[in-house]
């Protein structure tokens, strides 16, 4: 089967839990792609999110697995996590939950993708552990994770891989690579069958190595008693 390319990326955005608000998009690319930013903004939005933020950040039972909604004409795929400190995230009853996720077309083949998602999520999982670099884009100010998943948008769609620098030890280095299906079940019958003794066709002068390889891939045929050393 021959591989038809990478389907395009529609829409990045990363959303968070908030207690009060509950599912909040915090960023998205690109702008008003998948909620209104500002009333200046006439465009409507790829999804309903409204309908779907339940799945963005859902149950504890679905945390750190890949989850894909299909709405309206829209496929949307993320990999939320959930991380518990009973000080750092004192002011969010313990707990810190975030997704980011992609949009595509609802009948796009998206399975290179997945491992993608996973791995942002990880990576994403281990810098909030390591530096905050989640929580610390709560302040109005701080774009680090806009610029994030701009520059995710851009490459992925352009380049299909991405190497973004965060600080001075760690980078989100993503790449695609296509998927293809399993090769179909071959019966005994297709099976090619050799009809002379190969092993009458060896040469003295080969080295010894060749034929060591030689004995060792030529099949045994019932009148051959030829012993391979």
């Amino acid at each position: 089967m021959e591989f038809q390319g990478f389907p395009r990326i529609h829409s990045i955005f990363y959303a968070v839990f908030d207690i009060i608000k509950g599912t909040v998009v915090k960023h998205q690319v690109p702008e008003g792609s998948v909620t209104f930013q500002d009333a200046s903004n006439s465009s409507k939005p790829l999804i309903d999110f409204e309908a779907i933020s339940e799945y963005i950040i859902p149950k504890k039972q679905l945390y750190k697995r890949l989850v894909t909604i299909c709405t309206n004409n829209y496929k949307v795929m993320g990999c939320p996590v959930v991380l518990h400190d009973h000080e750092k995230y004192q002011h969010l009853r313990n707990e810190f939950r975030f997704n980011v996720c992609f949009v595509f077309e609802r009948d796009a083949e998206t399975s290179s993708y997945e491992a993608v998602v996973r791995k942002l999520a990880r990576v994403l999982e281990g810098l909030e552990l390591e530096c905050d670099f989640l929580s610390q884009d709560a302040s109005l100010e701080s774009r680090s994770v806009q610029n994030v998943i701009e520059q995710l948008f851009e490459d992925l769609n352009s380049y299909c891989e991405c190497q973004i620098p965060i600080n001075s030890s760690n980078a989100i280095n993503l790449k695609l690579f296509p998927t293809y299906p399993n090769p179909p079940t071959v019966n005994d019958y297709q099976v090619p069958v050799c009809t002379v003794d190969l092993k009458k066709m060896l040469t003295l002068n080969w080295d010894i190595t060749v034929q060591k390889v030689w004995f060792s891939s030529a099949p045994e045929r019932p009148d051959s008693h030829h012993p391979i050393k």
